[in-house]
């Protein structure tokens, strides 16, 4: 499942993570109870 996430750069790390997270879900990728990698 990692490979549905992209390399994020260093600065603003938290918020890039949060729109990767969100537009995953509005895309029907992520679904409730979809466990991320840690």
């Amino acid at each position: 499942m990692s490979d549905i996430f992209s390399r994020i750069e260093h600065s603003r790390t938290a918020d890039e993570v949060v729109q990767q997270i969100e537009s995953l879900i509005l895309e029907g990728v992520l679904r409730t109870g979809d466990r991320l990698p840690g």
